[in-house]
């Protein structure tokens, strides 16, 4: 409906003007009012990141998982469950979750648009919990794969990092 649609740009004109109450109250009523408009496929993760942002990590983890089940396009599908990995790497430090999440990802979107700053996330997840070698191994994999040599100064910093924290605990 050309009324969704609406209240989708004024949701989008808060956005762009940090304004996040506004931005939260638009973006709901399209949800609950105008799940069908042209532009409710990207309202799920901007709620996931709004609340992210704000520390509800409840709200938020909803969201991104709702993301997925209403509109599970390339794009947004992707993007809502790598940003659900990231919260829990790094707001919630629930690690074993963040590598299901990434792992997940791999499968479903293997030509994803996070594919490259996916595999610092993992190793990095996979180095909190315990297990350097196989962070190291993704971050070496990753390095010769010409897909992602984009990333090679990220991936070496993080492998300098994974080795600097070994040194620091022997």
């Amino acid at each position: 409906s050309h009324a969704g649609d609406c209240v989708y740009m004024i949701a989008h004109c808060a956005r762009k003007l940090n304004d996040e109450t506004t931005q939260l109250e638009y973006y709901l009523i399209v949800m609950n009012q105008y799940p069908q408009c042209a532009l409710a496929y990207r309202v799920p993760n901007e709620l996931g990141l709004l609340y992210l942002e704000q520390g509800n990590y409840e709200q938020a983890e909803y969201w991104f998982l709702k993301q997925r089940e209403l509109y599970n396009n390339e794009y947004y599908g992707s993007r809502s469950t790598f940003d659900l990995g990231v919260m829990y790497a790094h707001a919630t430090g629930e690690y074993a979750k963040a590598v299901e999440v990434f792992e997940n990802y791999i499968r479903w979107y293997p030509r994803g648009v996070d594919m490259g700053d996916l595999q610092a996330q993992l190793a990095l997840c996979y180095d909190k919990l315990g297990e350097r070698e196989k962070a190291l191994a993704i971050l070496r994999e990753a390095l010769n794969d010409e897909k992602y040599e984009g990333y090679a100064d990220v991936y070496n910093e993080v492998i300098n990092h994974i080795q600097k924290g070994a040194t620091h605990e022997e």
